[in-house]
């Protein structure tokens, strides 16, 4: 149970990337309040949950609907997680965030008190976009929701420990970026991206795994 706990945990930390989010959080909330940034820290992962545990309570049925096996689905998500894992190698992927972050409405305080007074009533920043989607909840994380409910979807106790995983993660996500609104300008942003990077090789096994194991399903390959 444990060993199934932290292998889901790693997938959803690695793809949600909670580490690689700081340096983000930091430009998309620059100017704020720190009482807006908190609220923003909250907001934005419950927002990503509710996302990512309707995909994986009802991924399986939708992939039905579309007439997709979870095997072609696991094979086909593993490749796109293997890709995902590249492209934090590459900081490709950071690169896009970043973009999204750019695009995104915000304004920067122009003084002490201009910031003071911004609240997240009055700030243009979204805790649904672009910090819930597609920062959090992005593709790849609703891939990887849905891979991973389709690796457990015999067996209840494996789900339920899936979705305890994703909350978990989530939890910590929330955790991580309130303390970045609270301690933002300490915040080492090149030891966050070798952090990143390590964990992305992690995600470059796990996906190659789900990869063999969705053959291994439809007998092309048979592991030891």
């Amino acid at each position: 149970m444990i060993e199934t706990f932290v292998t889901i945990f790693v997938v959803y930390f690695v793809v949600i990337d909670p580490i690689g989010m700081v340096p983000l959080f930091v430009a998309l909330t620059g100017g704020l309040s720190t009482r807006a940034k908190l609220r923003l820290a909250i907001e934005g992962p419950f927002i990503a949950g509710i996302i990512l545990v309707f995909f994986a309570v009802f991924g399986a049925q939708l992939l039905t609907y579309l007439g997709i096996s979870l095997v072609a689905f696991k094979i086909g998500g593993g490749l796109l997680l293997f890709q995902v894992a590249t492209d934090m190698l590459s900081s490709k992927r950071l690169q896009r965030k970043q973009k999204t972050v750019s695009d995104a409405p915000h304004k920067e305080a122009t003084d002490p008190a201009d910031e003071v007074q911004q609240d997240p009533e009055t700030t243009d920043i979204s805790s649904v976009y672009p910090l819930a989607i597609p920062l959090l909840a992005g593709p790849a994380a609703i891939v990887s929701v849905m891979v991973v409910t389709s690796d457990t979807n015999t067996d209840p106790e494996s789900r339920l420990i899936g979705l305890a995983a994703l909350c978990a993660t989530l939890l910590l996500s929330s955790v991580l970026l309130c303390l970045t609104a609270i301690l933002g300008r300490f915040i080492n942003t090149k030891a966050a991206d070798v952090v990143t990077r390590v964990m992305a090789i992690l995600l470059a096994t796990l996906s190659v795994q789900y990869v063999l194991d969705g053959l291994a399903q439809i007998g092309v390959l048979h592991l030891p």
